[in-house]
């Protein structure tokens, strides 16, 4: 799968899925955030405890909970954004910024149509 003309990386590509609504299998899943992503996907439930805090945001945005995390980095800003609801103002600096920017502003496309 391409974006932009770039080959994107399984968690891209699984990420691109969430956005556009479609499904996706990766046909074995090789980390937890890949398997709290599929679950996104699926729309089912994942039960493991967080190992890292990317995960912790994952969690909450797959179990609909808010988060008081104060983020270390920007993908963690753009997640508490995505779980929280709220905005998120700063321009991208990678590839992955620019799609959890992406899903950020469709969720919140979804919320103002709902």
């Amino acid at each position: 799968m391409a974006d932009g003309g770039y080959i994107l990386s399984r968690n891209e590509q699984m990420i691109r899925a969430i956005i556009d609504g479609t499904s996706y299998s990766t046909g074995y899943i090789q980390s937890r955030n890949e398997k709290i992503l599929q679950a996104i996907i699926d729309g089912t439930s994942y039960d493991a405890e967080p190992q890292s805090r990317i995960e912790a945001l994952l969690l909450h945005i797959l179990n609909g909970t808010t988060t008081d995390v104060v983020p270390l980095s920007r993908n963690e800003a753009i997640l508490t954004a995505i779980a929280n609801g709220t905005e998120y103002t700063e321009e991208p600096q990678s590839r992955m910024e620019e799609l959890l920017i992406e899903w950020l502003e469709s969720r919140q496309a979804v919320e103002k149509t709902a």
